[in-house]
């Protein structure tokens, strides 16, 4: 089993990259939103590979952590969800904005993939929810991560950071305003106040 591969950027197509590694050419499929698309040819990257054996083809899938190596087996796991149709998720949609559609239930945003119809993302949603895990948690990873997700402008209290976080995952400052002051958030961790508001909808 083949966990990463690493090498350098011999090829870069639309649904995969060739790493050139040992004087042999490797194909992987990676998202077309991953960073390594806007790496320079001859550029050194590891790329971490979950590896498909089925009887007429072997694949390498890529991408730039376990932890969305761990989503991407989940999907696969629902039935009329092959691994290309879970790359086709993880091109249109970043890693945190898949987990928010399936812990809000958003099928429409799941669509958006190609070849992810309605029964489809309706099939996701009811298989993954209870076992992605509280999408609240990796909002608050990624206010602890300033540098490489939002600026230290958005540290200055807990009401900030959630306003902060539900922008990261594609809500407009105003949208993440009203919905967060439509929640009492006083005495909330920064967890239990991302958790909350997102509870409520917005």
């Amino acid at each position: 089993m083949i966990r990463f591969i690493e090498g350098s950027i011999d090829v870069k197509c639309e649904n995969g990259i060739v790493i050139k590694n040992n004087g042999m050419g490797y194909f992987i499929h990676v998202p077309e939103t991953s960073s390594f698309h806007r790496k320079e040819y001859g550029d050194i990257v590891k790329v971490l590979t979950v590896m498909i054996v089925r009887e007429d083809d072997i694949s390498l899938f890529g991408f730039e952590s376990s932890e969305e190596i761990d989503l991407f087996n989940r999907l696969i796991t629902v039935n009329g969800v092959g691994a290309k149709a879970a790359m086709s998720i993880f091109s249109a949609m970043s890693y945190l904005d898949i987990k928010k559609a399936i812990y809000m239930e958003d099928v429409s945003s799941l669509t958006r993939a190609n070849g992810i119809g309605k029964k489809t993302a309706q099939k996701i949603v009811i298989d993954l929810k209870d076992k992605i895990g509280d999408v609240s948690t990796d909002l608050s990873d990624v206010i602890d991560k300033p540098n490489d997700f939002i600026s230290s402008s958005f540290k200055r209290n807990v009401r900030d950071d959630v306003v902060s976080a539900l922008e990261e995952l594609g809500y407009s400052k105003n949208e993440a305003i009203v919905a967060v002051d439509r929640v009492n958030g006083k005495d909330l961790s920064l967890e239990e106040y991302i958790k909350l508001v997102l509870k409520q909808g917005i």
